[in-house]
């Protein structure tokens, strides 16, 4: 029974270890981050045109090209108007202000 608990410490272990010494090889100048993720929630979900333009702007600015919306809704709750029955939408399409700041910059 010791033997099956030391087996997954053992793979981790080992798994931390390639990870450091790929992340070591790798020279500063080669990474290069060219996107993010946006995960919307009730703190940033209400936030206006001009916000997510500054956003975009940010991003822009380190070299980023790509955005990805994590998901549009949760739970019950749509990040965008929406007529399905039992849902809860968002008043403002903060997708399409998303969007737009994305087109924009």
């Amino acid at each position: 029974m010791r033997i099956k608990q030391i087996q997954p410490i053992r793979s981790f272990l080992l798994l931390v270890f390639f990870s450091v010494i790929t992340l070591l090889s790798i020279k500063a100048e080669e990474i290069s981050i060219t996107g993010a993720f946006i995960q919307l929630n009730a703190n940033n979900g209400g936030e206006g045109q001009a916000y997510w333009n500054d956003q975009m702007l940010r991003m822009r600015a380190l070299g980023m090209d790509t955005v990805v919306v994590q998901y549009v809704a949760y739970d019950r709750f749509y990040h965008y108007p929406s007529s399905i029955k039992g849902v809860k939408p968002s008043p403002d399409d903060v997708i399409m202000k998303i969007l737009n700041a994305a087109r924009e910059f």
